[in-house]
């Protein structure tokens, strides 16, 4: 027999008490030792990004909170036009509806504004235009609050048809006044609007 003794066993299979290791890398480092490492380092890379990712969206929350104040006041600002909006549409519905429909009396107007026309005047002559339809009791009106024919006052009352239902106008030598409730509705929802934009 030589001194060195050869087995051979058949392919695949492996002699009892025979331990078979790795063939070391050109390194010199074994096999399995090389590919941890790689899985390693490929599970740091990937948690790296992942950290990255959360970084990033933890910075972009942070903006977005630092913008959430001025956010909410906008959406507020604009919700409050829109209520302001919708009320001043529904008031004008109601007003124009009430107006149009004979339920707002335009006597105590016609009134005020004689009285205003009036006051210490002791020589002159006042027109006082009202609708189509509000003349009848608007002439009823003024002769019971007209200055008697003493004052030297006189008052004469005609129908304009380009003034609608509820509207007054007051003529004088100094110039003549309007009185509209509708103009007064437009005056306070214009005050309202300004006052939203100063917010």
């Amino acid at each position: 027999m030589n001194s060195v003794t050869r087995l051979r066993t058949e392919v695949g299979s492996r002699p009892a008490g025979l331990r078979v290791h790795q063939a070391p890398a050109p390194g010199g480092v074994p096999v399995e030792p090389v590919r941890e490492l790689r899985v390693l380092q490929e599970r740091a890379a990937r948690e790296a990004q992942a950290y990255a990712a959360i970084e990033q969206a933890a910075a972009q929350l942070g903006d977005a909170a630092g913008r959430l104040p001025a956010m909410v006041a906008e959406h507020l600002r604009s919700l409050t036009e829109q209520v302001v909006e919708l009320g001043l549409t529904v008031a004008k519905g109601v007003l124009e509806g009430a107006l149009e429909g004979g339920l707002v009396d335009p006597v105590p107007i016609v009134e005020d504004c004689l009285r205003a026309a009036t006051l210490g005047a002791d020589d002159a002559e006042i027109e006082v235009a009202v609708s189509m339809s509000d003349l009848e009791r608007c002439v009823q009106s003024v002769a019971r609050a007209a200055p008697g024919p003493r004052s030297g006052v006189r008052v004469r009352v005609v129908a304009d048809r380009q003034l609608r239902r509820g509207a007054v106008r007051v003529t004088t030598a100094a110039g003549s006044v309007r009185h509209d409730l509708r103009t007064v509705l437009d005056t306070v929802a214009e005050r309202l609007r300004e006052e939203i934009a100063r917010r």
